[in-house]
């Protein structure tokens, strides 16, 4: 296993790495989100799925809203333009309900893949003989869709770079989770307002930074998305909504200038560059 370059890793309270990562056992468990009647795709992923040293399951998929969650169109619609699609609120279910398994069991530390994903399973292994809850990366992406502004975190990261998003990157194909961070998710997010992979990159506002692995080292197979796309299309919103609607977005871009300060502050005073 590669080592980090400890002293290219500065410590942070966003990124808290204070010596080398030092090989170990795999230690982590994959949970690969699908329906349970798509014996299809789960046969598929199964073809490429790791082998026994990475112990992996299949989470069946939620097909509504989970009674852990809240929503309400109204605030959806102040809050993220457009209300959800019922796939969407489906989608949203299934990733909570599997950082409610893994912070309820005290899982230390899971990969959540889903069964259109195609996983690097050997960087996974190597990823898992750290101690990811010791290293700070409390959740790691290792797909995103969207390009979008990031700092190099480390360049020596398992021969990858650990980087940090500073926007919305997309994606929930394949990341990694600790205890911890599940259990802050699901404290956090369980107010339904947007879809699951808008609200997991808003790290201003559960907390956890959004960090990713690039250049990746998994991908979304090619294929229409099952939810569909018709969910983009925005009804107009009722003027008392759009009033409220705009006060909203103000303070999210203040709760992000905020946030973006305090980094800078951080970096000014680790000598971060």
């Amino acid at each position: 296993m590669d080592k980090h370059d400890a002293a290219s890793a500065t410590p942070s309270p966003y990124y808290n790495v204070t010596g080398t990562a030092v090989a170990g056992p795999v230690q982590g468990r994959v949970f690969v989100i699908s329906l349970a009647r798509a014996t299809e795709r789960r046969e598929t992923f199964s073809q490429t799925a790791p082998d026994g040293d990475l112990p992996w399951e299949f989470f069946d998929a939620c097909e509504s809203l989970s009674p852990d969650l809240r929503y309400n169109e109204t605030d959806a619609l102040i809050r993220n333009g457009r209300t959800m699609h019922p796939r969407e609120l489906a989608c949203y279910s299934s990733h909570y309900s599997v950082w409610k398994k893994i912070a309820d069991e005290n899982i230390p530390q899971a990969l959540i893949v889903e069964d259109d994903a195609i996983v690097d399973w050997g960087l996974v292994k190597r990823l898992f003989a750290c101690n990811l809850a010791e290293e700070g990366l409390h959740y790691l992406k290792l797909y995103n869709n969207r390009p979008v502004k990031f700092r190099i975190l480390d360049e020596m990261f398992l021969g990858k770079c650990l980087i940090r998003f500073s926007g919305y990157a997309h994606g929930m194909v394949a990341y990694a989770v600790t205890q911890e961070g599940a259990a802050q998710l699901v404290e956090r997010l369980q107010d339904v307002y947007r879809p699951v992979d808008d609200e997991i990159d808003r790290d201003w506002h559960h907390g956890l930074p959004n960090l990713a692995i690039f250049p990746q080292p998994a991908f979304e197979k090619v294929g229409t998305s099952t939810i569909g796309y018709d969910r983009f299309e925005e009804a107009p919103l009722p003027r008392a909504l759009f009033v409220r609607r705009q006060l909203y977005r103000v303070r999210e871009k203040l709760s992000r200038w905020f946030l973006s300060s305090a980094r800078r502050r951080v970096r000014l005073r680790s000598g971060w560059r």
